[in-house]
């Protein structure tokens, strides 16, 4: 009896505990705090003076992300700063940890702070890091661990994912420290993408005002220090480095920065603030004032959950000037959450102007990066999401220079390619057949249609002028008796575009472009059909093509 009087009493306490952990958890960070522009002033004001020198370039696939970073590991002499929201024990993270052993035992100082919550589920009980804490020059921090008397600050997490050697060179980006983000290690990883800065280290370079932030950030008093165990662990670091070092040492050994970066005009770090709190939305108000300097804007990042407010300045934006987002189509996305938000608020999106691309190439998106006009590129750890504005630290660098805004426009361009374009027409998309003349003309490719002067698709592109296509042809069925299985031989073409309505003194140009390709370029044909007919041109954007051909002998 006794005894049910204490289970009773314990199921009651337990029930107080987890009903104030919820409570806690929503209310308190329910006020939303305004932006005062603080941010976008220290950036206006770092670009009015002159700034280092620093060469860049951007980190695309996972075999080369975790490979930059052993080479950046490996060159350091005095110093390696490790900044992550998500390592874990892995084959990527054991060699990470390797090689931050084998800069430890050379005596490079080597410093690590890993979100607290995602340490706590990952690293808690890891010999590997207990082992690499263990060593004379190493220190290991978790951000903001879990505190049972305050379950609200679960809410606010280390999101930020860079990596410095000698306050001179670092990788930042979207990338999390483990198999889903570098290496070979498994089949199925997310797109994701980092940056390599090189620096000469000045007073104004980004690489000091990184190293300011990390400062603020290892600082944080509710951080909590790791300590280290010697064990088995130990020797299984030092013969995995070895084994880096036998696999890689050329690679390892021999880096030419310079020539494996670009120069560029300017680079800035915007940074939100470091505090485990709730937070001033001034990292997306710089971002909102950043995109505001261009008239062409790609938004490429893996959830939208955005309140009102963040909407609204998509909207304003869009009212001005092109918005494009790239994201993960529903079914594409690896975050179930930013899925379902996405699915309930696709048409408000749409509706406020926005152009979305949905990826479906079958690996999640998993990139931040905003490209504005021909010469601004922002790579880093933002998502458009509300944890990102409010609640999560954060970090994005702003990157000028047109040829590295063209290599990621490019590389965008794949992903574009890869998805469809959602269009704002409840309850279903409308999609029609179309006969086509196709002009090449100095690089511009432009696809020209026809048809009469009335029906739903002016509407829609009166509405929203963007459009993709596809087209194939070739299709041959390949019969494998042997194996049992079967397969299509094909060509096909998927891409994006801008379509405008010809004007009349370009019909007849458009109009023979149309019967060349199916007939004859002087096929001729009565001009008295002109003024009856509307002509758009589709003038291509990205595009790209795929082709399986049947294999002989």
């Amino acid at each position: 009896m006794k005894q049910k009087h204490i289970l009773k009493w314990l199921g009651i306490a337990l029930g107080v505990y987890l009903l104030y952990g919820v409570l806690t958890a929503i209310l308190v960070p329910l006020p939303q705090k305004e932006a005062a522009g603080e941010l976008w002033s220290q950036y206006e004001a770092r670009l009015s003076t002159d700034a280092s020198q620093e060469r860049v370039r951007s980190i695309e696939d996972t075999d080369s992300a975790l490979l930059w970073r052993l080479q950046l590991i490996e060159s350091a002499e005095r110093e390696v700063i490790f900044s992550t929201f998500d390592l874990r024990a892995d084959g990527s993270g054991q060699d990470l940890m390797a090689a931050l052993y084998g800069a430890a035992q050379r005596g490079v100082r080597v410093r690590i702070i890993v979100d607290g919550l995602n340490g706590f589920l990952h690293l808690q009980n890891s010999g590997v890091l207990r082992a690499l804490a263990a060593e004379e020059n190493v220190e290991v921090r978790f951000y903001d661990p879990i505190d049972l008397l305050r379950p609200w600050k679960l809410n606010y997490r280390l999101h930020d994912k860079y990596l410095i050697a000698d306050g001179s060179k670092y990788i930042l980006g979207g990338r999390n420290s483990n198999d889903l983000f570098l290496g070979s290690y498994q089949e199925n990883q997310n797109i994701d993408r980092d940056v390599l800065v090189v620096s000469d280290g000045g007073e104004g370079s980004s690489v000091s005002q990184l190293l300011t932030y990390f400062e603020s950030v290892w600082s944080q008093p509710e951080n909590k220090t790791i300590t280290g165990k010697t064990s088995s662990q130990t020797d299984a670091l030092q013969e995995r480095y070895a084994a880096l070092c036998a696999v890689h040492g050329k690679e390892l050994a021999a880096v030419d920065w310079e020539v494996e970066t670009a120069a560029v005009t300017h680079v800035s770090l915007l940074s939100g603030s470091p505090r485990a709190e709730a937070k001033a939305p001034e990292l997306w108000d710089a971002l909102v004032r950043l995109m505001a300097q261009g008239d062409d804007i790609l938004l490429q990042t893996p959830y939208i959950i955005c309140n009102d407010k963040m909407y609204n300045d998509l909207e304003a934006l869009a009212e001005t000037r092109q918005l494009r987002v790239l994201t993960n189509a529903v079914e594409n996305g690896a975050n179930p959450s930013g899925c379902s938000d996405y699915l309930r608020e696709k048409q408000n999106i749409l509706s406020r102007g926005v152009d979305v691309y949905e990826v479906v190439c079958g690996q999640s998106l998993h990139t931040k990066t905003i490209l504005i006009g021909n010469d601004l590129s922002v790579v880093g750890s933002f998502n458009a999401d509300m944890r990102s504005a409010y609640l999560d630290t954060e970090l994005m660098l702003v990157i000028e220079s047109e040829e590295v805004n063209a290599a990621l426009r490019e590389e965008s361009g794949k992903y574009m390619g890869q998805s469809r374009l959602a269009l704002h027409d409840e309850p279903y998309p409308y999609i029609l057949p179309l006969n086509f003349g196709l002009e090449a003309n100095g690089g511009t490719v432009r696809l020209y249609f026809h048809g009469a002067d009335t029906g739903t698709k002016y509407d829609l592109i009166a509405r929203n002028p963007n459009a993709s296509f596809e087209m194939d042809r070739g299709h041959e069925l390949i019969l494998d008796d042997e194996h049992g299985n079967c397969t299509m031989t094909y060509e096909s073409v998927i891409g994006q575009g801008r379509i405008t309505v010809v004007p009349d003194s370009g019909k007849e140009h458009a109009l023979r472009v149309l019967m060349a390709q199916y007939r004859a370029p002087d096929f001729p044909f009565s001009t008295a059909v002109i003024p009856r007919t509307t002509v758009l041109c589709l003038t291509v954007e990205h595009m790209t093509g795929k082709r399986r051909v049947k294999k002989h002998g």
